[in-house]
């Protein structure tokens, strides 16, 4: 049998009929310890179970409308799902009895659940802005976090703790109920799994972003207004990274950075969640079936080797500029690509990255990579080079990514000093506007620094212009050096 240009899609029917927006079909699924595929369904308010045959057979929940969430096998051999209208935990066995645990605090909407490492059952309330504890005989415990975290996605993490996507943060509770977290700046979008390189995935803003156990992003790739629409994720058989971003689209990402997104030009309608299966495919649900993707003999992707992997800039706030890096590429045969860039939102203006030569390029030719801080404030900001090789199938795209962490730290120095420190204007009206007067801004150390200015009046008419600095866009900061300090009787 020849290499397949992308897996093969295969569906069962379980929700006939139920199309967005008339109700939702299967949601969340997980592998059971008996060898089938279980899924929540909203709209039958039910738990299902699915052969790898396709067979499917469905639990009703005891609590009517109780809109079940996230699912996950326990230690214990049971499944465990949310209710997160009911505001309770469910269990159920293999044979498909059902028993419901309520949580101690009301509304709390428990969202998604993972297995913990000490065999309990850990859990999100998304509106509690708690973590929740279920041991296997029901008893539930919970642990308060930070005001406005509204936790979502949860994954059992490689360090033997539980950790989670906040609104934004990320989170990290040890089985002991100590809480870390830490900010990365941007809203999260809800799932998180652990990967096999060690780190934490979940879905951040504009794409996938990862983690490490210390909380310092250590990549991120970004995929623009679709980032935003990513559904479930899960790791398969072949050690990549699948989820779904917009309908009729499933996307794979390598640990490397490779991206390939699959038009299915099938009957999937936006898959919401993923699973490895134990027969060696992804699993996934859409809102009227459960289908696998067949990954074996699927062509091996268009791969560049890209040197270095990554790149890390540093810089201080309104000092030189960083010296620019350079990206090599090569491939066993010549393979034609276009670069492009993309930085995370909010996006800087202009943007702070840069790359040329840019257009249709080929391996072999050497790329310069710049980043601009002049208006950037100090922090931390995070972007990807995306190189795109021409495609081989119209149906699959390929993106290789190249993350870019640049740094912007304040400026040191001693005290800010302005020369004059007053000024004085006389005009008589209906006659020449006043002369422009001459301000220098300077620090004890030498060079450009940002430097934070307010002007207060009662009447928008005295404007800063620049000589030899920098006056920013927005007109809330300068840099050191010349200025000119103009007075506008019209305002």
């Amino acid at each position: 049998m020849g290499l397949r240009a992308q897996p093969t899609v295969v569906e069962y029917p379980v929700a006939p009929g139920v199309l967005p927006p008339q109700g939702p079909g299967p949601a969340f699924l997980t592998s059971g310890p008996d060898g089938n595929l279980w899924f929540t369904w909203v709209g039958a308010n039910s738990v299902g179970k699915i052969t790898t045959a396709g067979v499917a057979t469905t639990y009703s929940i005891p609590t009517s409308k109780a809109q079940p969430g996230g699912i996950v096998a326990g230690a214990d051999g049971n499944l465990w799902f949310t209710e997160t209208a009911a505001n309770q935990i469910g269990r159920i066995t293999t044979t498909g009895v059902i028993t419901e645990f309520p949580l101690p605090t009301a509304a709390s909407s428990p969202t998604q659940i993972a297995a913990g490492p000490d065999g309990n059952l850990w859990f999100t309330e998304t509106t509690g802005g708690r973590i929740g504890r279920v041991t296997p005989h029901g008893a539930i415990t919970e642990f308060p976090l930070s005001a406005a975290s509204a936790p979502s996605g949860i994954a059992a993490g490689p360090d033997g703790n539980l950790w989670f996507v906040e609104a934004k943060r990320i989170g990290s509770l040890t089985p002991a109920g100590a809480l870390s977290e830490y900010s990365v700046g941007g809203e999260a979008s809800g799932f998180m799994t652990a990967g096999p390189d060690g780190n934490l995935w979940y879905g951040g803003p504009d794409g996938i972003w990862r983690i490490n156990t210390s909380g310092v992003i250590v990549a991120q790739y970004i995929m623009g207004v679709l980032g935003n629409a990513l559904g479930g994720m899960a790791w398969g058989p072949d050690g990549n990274l699948w989820f779904t971003q917009g309908p009729e689209g499933i996307t794979k990402l390598t640990t490397g950075g490779v991206v390939a997104q699959y038009q299915m030009n099938h009957a999937v309608i936006w898959p919401t969640a993923f699973a490895r299966g134990p027969d060696g495919n992804v699993w996934f649900t859409d809102y009227t079936n459960v289908g696998k993707l067949e990954l074996a003999s699927v062509a091996p992707d268009t791969v560049l080797n890209i040197s270095p992997s990554s790149l890390s800039f540093a810089g201080v706030a309104q000092l030189s500029l960083p010296p620019s890096q350079t990206l090599t590429t090569s491939a066993p045969t010549p393979v034609a690509f276009t670069p492009t860039l993309v930085v995370s939102a909010p996006t800087a203006s202009p943007a702070w990255l840069g790359i040329s030569p840019m257009g249709n390029l080929t391996t072999g030719q050497i790329m310069t990579v710049t980043a601009d801080q002049t208006y950037l404030q100090p922090g931390t900001y995070f972007g990807d080079v995306i190189l795109e090789p021409a495609r081989a199938v119209e149906t699959i795209q390929q993106y290789q990514y190249v993350p870019v962490t640049f740094t912007v730290s304040a400026p040191s120095g001693g005290p800010v000093t302005a020369f004059p420190s007053s000024f004085s204007f006389n005009y008589v009206t209906q006659t020449t506007p006043p002369i422009r007067q001459p301000l220098t801004i300077a620090r004890s150390t030498p060079g450009p620094e940002f430097v934070p200015v307010t002007i207060s009046t009662s009447a928008p008419w005295v404007t800063i212009t620049t000589t030899s600095g920098i006056v920013f866009p927005n007109g809330a900061a300068i840099t050191t050096g010349a200025f000119m300090v103009v007075a506008n009787p019209a305002g």
